[in-house]
């Protein structure tokens, strides 16, 4: 480890982020992954809007 005057907390949150950074060096797949979720975000609350109109609409 540097020693810079930092805790070994801090040191340790960087030198893991960093770790997970060389292990995800592919920026896309990240991009991709943040995309999919996004999309199934989107698409399970229109779902549930859709569904939720359908049945007030049936009671009525």
């Amino acid at each position: 480890m540097q020693g810079y005057g930092w805790c070994v907390l801090p040191v340790g949150i960087v030198l893991k982020k960093q770790e997970n950074i060389t292990q995800n060096s592919d920026y896309s797949t990240g991009i991709g992954d943040a995309q999919f979720a996004l999309v199934v975000l989107l698409t399970t609350s229109c779902l549930l809007i859709a569904i939720t109109l359908i049945v007030i609409l049936w009671l009525i």
